[in-house]
């Protein structure tokens, strides 16, 4: 208990200091208010939009232009493999067509006619971020169609700023903001979590339907870091880079899990970015913590006061 460290304060001596530290206590947080933040935003250089949520407690870390809704690119896809695995069968099969093949961005070098099962099709998709795939994934059969059912469950979540018009994210019509798209984080990672656990995954070996082997590697550079659960990066010259994460730093003795989104970042390293907004969060979190326990001070000393009869 922090009270054992302060006993009863009876004497005039002590009732003087103790006014004195209750007075540093008050201008301290008036001066050094609970919101200030540890690092500024400018030194976070190149991403126009971006924000830190703690997934658990939903507290805003840091963030800057985060409602401003921009194309996303292949973060799209995130939402492509939540739709999937939530509307097509295990045993299902998505099958590359002419229109899925002539699709650009062919990164897992799927063939005309190739079949996949549906899990093995996820790997394509996020693992490697083929956009063949995602095309073909929208083209399963359903009612209401794929897209339609990716902008219901937008919805569903909470991206009322959000629409998607395709799979893949070629579109620059594709948008969110990277204040809805950290619901999209938290929501997978709540209900699916094995979606994280694939883009976990360093690489896939899968075989097509007429038995054809690939090996799909994870083309994500942060893909590899252990306090990283999953998330997805884009890149179309609309949207400059994007990327998306969910990070479980420890701090202070404490395990946080942390959304990051970066939105339209001007730098080559996909990943620099979120890196710099979680440096910035951690130091942000640390700055909390120490006004917690000042605060935590302040009222027990209050208390004290009180029971000695000081004025405050």
């Amino acid at each position: 208990m922090i009270s054992s460290h302060f006993p009863l304060i009876q004497t005039n001596f002590f009732k003087i200091s103790t006014k004195s530290i209750l007075s540093l206590l008050i201008f301290s947080c008036v001066f050094f208010p609970f919101n200030t933040h540890a690092v500024s935003p400018q030194l976070v250089h190149g991403a126009a939009s971006y924000i830190s949520q703690d997934l658990e407690t939903k507290e805003i870390y840091v963030s800057k232009n985060s409602s401003t809704v921009r194309p996303i690119a292949s973060m799209t896809k995130l939402m492509t493999a939540l739709v999937a695995i939530e509307n097509i069968p295990r045993e299902g099969y998505i099958t590359i067509s002419q229109t899925a093949y002539n699709t650009l961005g062919n990164w897992a070098g799927l063939k005309l006619g190739d079949s996949f099962l549906r899990d093995d099709a996820l790997r394509a998709l996020l693992l490697v971020s083929d956009n063949d795939i995602a095309v073909a994934f929208t083209e399963y059969p359903m009612s209401p169609s794929f897209i339609s059912k990716m902008n219901t469950k937008a919805q569903e979540i909470g991206m009322s700023s959000s629409k998607f018009v395709e799979g893949s994210g070629l579109s620059a019509l594709n948008v969110s903001s990277a204040s809805d798209y950290v619901l999209l984080l938290e929501y997978v990672d709540r209900t699916y979590p094995e979606l994280m656990a694939i883009m976990r995954e360093p690489f896939y070996e899968a075989y097509s339907r007429s038995g054809a082997k690939y090996t799909f590697l994870n083309n994500n550079r942060m893909a590899s870091r252990t306090d990283r659960l999953g998330g997805k990066s884009g890149l179309i010259t609309a949207s400059g880079r994007t990327m998306s994460s969910i990070f479980t730093p420890e701090i202070d003795g404490k395990k946080y899990t942390i959304g990051i989104v970066t939105l339209k970042s001007q730098i080559k390293d996909e990943g620099e970015d979120s890196l710099a907004v979680l440096e910035a969060t951690k130091q942000e979190i640390k700055l909390r913590n120490e006004l917690k326990k000042l605060f935590e001070i302040y009222y027990v000393l209050l208390d004290q006061a009180r029971a000695s009869g000081i004025q405050i």
